[in-house]
């Protein structure tokens, strides 16, 4: 198999240091530094399909940010749990395209964010709109969900 060649004044919008990734984002997740994409990199392709998580466009961010604040997170390394969360933390905008809070706007996501009780609620919104099943205590995740 061969590599590819970047020049040095290449340049990827994708990447922390806006250099050549070190890896395909495929296999980012298993790479030592992510391949250097960025967390919100990692997580669209993460949660849009072939990153080793679900099927793409199976689960929606919202769904994705509870599972991987529940036990369904438990088969990822430590690095991976709390590296694909920063990409929520820093893109919050892909969670208000989510169907069931299509309408709030960012001062009501930010409001949902910092109260428990209201993540609480949202994720008892959005699992009944999903066919996921999650064995960890609402408030728990509600609760690192706020964390983020």
């Amino acid at each position: 198999m061969t590599s590819i060649t970047f020049p040095d004044d290449y340049e990827c919008a994708l990447t922390i240091d806006h250099k050549a990734p070190s890896c395909n984002r495929l296999y980012a997740l298993a790479d030592e530094d992510f391949g250097r994409y960025t967390s919100v990199s990692v997580l669209r392709h993460f949660i849009e399909g072939e990153q080793l998580g679900p099927a793409p466009s199976s689960i929606d961010y919202w769904a994705g940010l509870i599972m991987l604040s529940s036990s369904y997170a438990d088969i990822y390394p430590e690095k991976v749990k709390r590296y694909l969360p920063e990409g929520y933390r820093s893109n919050y905008s892909a969670l208000q395209l989510s169907e069931p809070f299509i309408d709030k706007t960012p001062q009501s996501l930010v409001k949902i964010f910092s109260d428990t009780a209201l993540m609480k609620q949202a994720i008892a919104e959005i699992l009944s709109h999903t066919q996921i099943a999650v064995s960890s205590e609402p408030e728990i995740i509600a609760q690192r969900i706020c964390d983020l």
